[in-house]
């Protein structure tokens, strides 16, 4: 069996989906797009997918990598969302051991700390319920002497303890691969070094999208409802309605786009037919595609 990102695939998904009915066309080639493929293949959405560069070549290879559970979101009471990820990184650590792996973190705690030791304490075990107890190991309190030990290079003065809990990390770039490999196995069509250079409307509606074959410089016409998943997809991010520039959250997530090799901020012991979901969370784009 061929493998679906030869170029001889390539070239025959960037034909089919020019030439044949498409339900949906996704705009980059990073793991949410790649997921949103995938989804929607599984589901008998007829799907196309088309990324300007490498696939997971932009933010997905820029972020700290971190498959979690969001324990920054319960401070805000963003229960559901912590709930809803915990769940996803179960799934994850099941079904993909080879890419994703039980990742330690120290959250040590100083006296006079804004958050004290008492109500991290009740946050690592609401962490822990809101993970249905399925975590990879259930979380410590670690006293200074035990934390000393681990981390020497910690200041001492004032140190109280430390939380050790679990998260995990994904091999980002074999994430990518294996997701879109799954969404073309399932149907989608998928093509990388394909750059949607405009957006077709036809009654002020997004109807599809033209796409450049950067490789020879040959377009095609993609007729489909539009989801972008990036910032922006070569020109059509001056393109339209394409062109609002994305609200940026609240909250900077830790997968937040950074230089790749970059410091985490964490510390570890060892009625349109355009979408736009460039940094919204999994549960949104649920809601997006309906």
């Amino acid at each position: 069996m061929e493998a679906p990102f030869s170029q001889t695939t390539r070239a025959a998904a960037l034909a089919a989906m020019s030439t044949e009915p498409v339900d949906l066309l996704v705009l980059g080639g990073g793991i949410t797009g790649a997921g949103i493929a995938r989804d929607a293949a599984l589901r008998g959405i007829r799907t196309a997918l088309v990324e300007k560069g490498d696939f997971g070549g932009e933010t997905s290879s820029r972020s700290s990598r971190l498959i979690h559970g969001g324990l920054r979101y319960l401070e805000q009471g963003n229960i559901g969302l912590v709930f809803e990820a915990s769940h996803e990184r179960r799934v994850l650590l099941r079904i993909a051991p080879h890419l994703v792996h039980p990742l330690p973190f120290l959250f040590p705690v100083y006296r006079g700390a804004r958050v004290p030791a008492w109500k991290l304490e009740i946050g690592m075990w609401l962490y822990d319920a809101l993970s249905s107890f399925g975590n990879v190991h259930m979380h410590r309190w670690l006293g200074r002497k035990r934390v000393a030990r681990l981390e020497p290079r910690l200041r001492a003065k004032g140190l109280r303890g430390a939380a050790l809990y679990y998260d995990a990390q994904a091999d980002d770039a074999r994430l990518v691969l294996a997701t879109m490999r799954s969404a073309a196995q399932a149907g989608a069509l998928v093509a990388n070094y394909a750059e949607a250079t405009s957006l077709l409307k036809s009654d002020g509606r997004v109807r599809g999208a033209a796409v450049r074959d950067t490789l020879n410089d040959r377009t095609y016409t993609v007729r489909a409802l539009v989801v972008r998943t990036t910032s922006t997809h070569g020109s059509v991010g001056r393109c339209g309605t394409a062109a609002r520039r994305p609200a940026r959250a609240a909250v900077a997530a830790a997968h937040e786009r950074r230089p790749r090799g970059g410091p985490a901020r964490a510390h570890r012991p060892h009625p349109r037919r355009h979408v736009d979901v460039p940094d919204r969370r999994a549960g949104d784009v649920r809601a997006a595609l309906g």
